[in-house]
């Protein structure tokens, strides 16, 4: 099923619950009413008929009696000897067949129209002594009662806290989103307040007539299944939500007035379309086109048959780095080698333990640079060939994308191996240690099998989680394995979509839904990224870590368009730690600066404090950089003047 907005579904096993006796005895009542009035009117109009039968004869099916009793009337006889030779038995009995089939289709009718009417719905007005009428309605018709007999309310804060199924927050609590609603598909699933379920039931017409407000927990008591369907409408279009009885589905399917190609035309009819396709009429999921499928095949083929001797090789490397049975990834070619070392730079300088990392580099330079580093190395000679060992140099190029699949195959390698993992990219700076969080059996997160930073991006390429595929802790078990293996074969999507992050969206919403795995996305603010660093609402945020007054577990310059950029970032953000003689170097000349057999990178090139340097006034940094050019022709001064 494709859609934006997945359902998730929370179960709960618990024993039959029987409604109490005053809830029967309330849906006798709702019938008393209608039966007196349907009699007092056959009464009524029985005894008008016999009158106007004394005054009136039939000519054939039909008598005039006002608006409703519809008679046609032979001429009047005014001649008693006619009358007193009609047989007054025969006709008497005429009218009382006549008049009651009339009764009974305008009964039938009144049944149609007659708003269906609650035990509690007169009371009397005691001071006057009158009745007063407060009319109640039912709020869904029976003929949706299979899925909706009922309706209730809650906080969305306090729903997701109560039912935390991994997704971020989308800042939706000042634009007409800060409420779920809840429907209930029978009695036994609304609340057990009479009240509120009564309320749930039926709206007032005189009185209040919103839905009950509850708590997550009260609202979701009785409720043995729970299937949360999430939704985020575009303000540049008029979506429909549509709930529909049927064979149970856990996807949702999208219409829209347009098609691949063309924008949407409001003339158009609704088409059946990818839950991609943009107003615009791009398609944001491209389908991997027949030279891509069969390039990926090549790269399967070879890791199927070098799996066994890379496996051999890689074994006892995870078995020395592993602690907690956790391994940090990392994947490295030669052209982001100024990144690798200032990480290591960075983590040892504030004394943090990086022993159970493995670097798998894409080259040999980079697996030699990495052991000079202490760092415990490996490459897959095999697998790794092919991938160019220059930077990318934006976004989504050839030499990105190689990389992305680069990236898929150790952390699937180590968690097949039996490991958790914590995979991240090397432009990431540590201020606390990651890991305390994930080992940390109390923590919210414990009950999750993968957690990720928050990307930032909002679009449906990676709905709903919006995963950064730069930075994730997975816990090894059946779930995780199965869905690293997918993501595995799905490298024909990886090419086509110039991301493993959105290829691994689609397996993550995918196995969420199909086998339970628990995804959760990490704070923001203790987890920030490029999202933060250049977005305008983010300023106050990015002046407090470089200041030093908050504190984050780590910062990760993502959403940067080449290495160059974030080098020049990270330098004024006060983040940068390898000293100018090391940056930049190719990798004879960087391995001459430690002519010893031993080859220790780190004494001659890691600075014990961060070395701050402007570049850019418009972009966040550690000090006043108003001095400095612009990066952007309408950018703003970072620091106020």
């Amino acid at each position: 099923m494709s859609g934006k907005a997945q359902p998730r579904s929370f179960n709960r096993s618990q024993n039959g619950r029987n409604l109490l006796s005053h809830r029967s005895s309330r849906s006798k009542c709702r019938f008393i009413i209608p039966i007196v009035s349907c009699s007092m009117i056959l009464l009524f109009a029985y005894y008008i008929g016999i009158i106007i039968g004394m005054h009136l004869s039939i000519n054939g099916e039909d008598i005039s009696l006002g608006n409703s009793l519809r008679l046609n009337c032979d001429d009047l006889r005014n001649n008693s000897e006619d009358r007193d030779e009609e047989d007054k038995g025969e006709r008497t009995r005429r009218i009382e067949r006549a008049v009651a089939d009339i009764v009974a289709q305008e009964i039938e009718k009144a049944k149609e129209d007659m708003p269906r009417f609650d035990s509690s719905t007169i009371k009397l007005n005691k001071e006057s002594g009158a009745q007063n009428t407060k009319t109640e309605y039912q709020r869904f018709d029976k003929l949706m009662d299979k899925f909706a007999i009922g309706a209730a309310r809650a906080k969305r804060a306090d729903f997701v806290e109560t039912f935390d199924y991994g997704t971020p927050d989308v800042h939706t609590e000042q634009n007409g989103q800060s409420e779920i609603m809840i429907l209930y598909s029978s009695k036994d699933s609304l609340p057990t307040d009479q009240k509120i379920a009564h309320n749930a039931q039926y709206g007032s017409t005189n009185s209040d007539d919103s839905l009950p407000l509850l708590s997550a927990s009260e609202a979701t008591e009785n409720c043995d299944a729970l299937n949360v369907i999430v939704t985020n409408p575009p303000r540049d279009s008029g979506q429909c939500l549509v709930i529909m009885g049927n064979y149970e589905s856990h996807h949702i399917q999208r219409w829209m007035r347009a098609e691949p190609g063309k924008k949407l035309d409001r003339k158009m009819p609704l088409k059946h379309v990818s839950r991609g396709l943009g107003t615009n009429g791009h398609s944001f999921f491209p389908i991997p086109n027949e030279k891509t499928i069969r390039s990926h095949w090549e790269q399967l083929k070879i890791y199927l048959e070098s799996l066994p001797k890379v496996k051999a090789a890689l074994e006892p490397i995870a078995k020395r780095a592993a602690k907690n049975n956790t391994i940090i990834v990392m994947v490295c070619n030669w052209g982001q080698s100024d990144l690798l070392i200032n990480f290591v730079c960075s983590t040892r300088s504030k004394g943090f333990d990086i022993s159970n990392i493995i670097l798998f580099a894409t080259d040999q330079e980079t697996l030699e640079l990495a052991k000079s580093l202490g760092l415990e190395a490996f490459y897959d000679k095999w697998n790794f060939k092919s991938v160019p060992s220059r930077e990318a140099k934006r976004y989504g190029d050839g030499v990105f994308t190689a990389m992305m699949y680069a990236k898929v195959i150790p952390v699937q390698l180590i968690n097949m191996l039996g490991y958790d993992v914590l995979f991240q990219d090397v432009d990431i700076i540590w201020y606390k240690d990651p890991l305390l969080l994930f080992h940390d059996e109390s923590s919210p997160v414990a009950e999750f099998d993968m957690m990720f930073q928050d990307d930032g991006a909002r679009s449906v390429r990676y709905a709903p989680y919006s995963a950064n595929s730069g930075l994730y802790y997975v816990r090894h078990n059946a779930k995780t394995r199965y869905a690293f293996t997918s993501l595995l074969y799905s490298g024909d999507v990886i090419q086509a979509a110039q991301s493993h992050q959105q290829a691994l969206s689609y397996i993550l919403t995918e196995h969420s839904s199909l086998f339970g795995l628990k995804v959760k996305v990490l704070n923001e603010k203790e987890y920030p990224g490029g999202f933060h660093y250049h977005g305008r609402n983010w300023k106050d945020f990015m002046r407090e870590i470089g200041l030093g007054t908050r504190i984050p577990t780590l910062f990760h310059m993502s959403w940067t368009l080449n290495k160059d950029n974030k080098v020049l970032f990270m330098k004024q953000m006060g983040m940068w730690y390898l000293s100018n003689k090391c940056e930049a170097k190719k990798a004879e000349e960087l391995f001459k600066l430690d002519p010893s057999d031993e080859k220790d990178l780190t004494a001659p090139c890691c600075s014990a404090k961060p070395i701050i340097s402007c570049h850019y006034s418009d972009k966040p940094s550690a000090v006043n950089c108003n001095d400095s050019p612009k990066i952007d022709k309408k950018g703003k001064p970072f620091w106020p003047k």
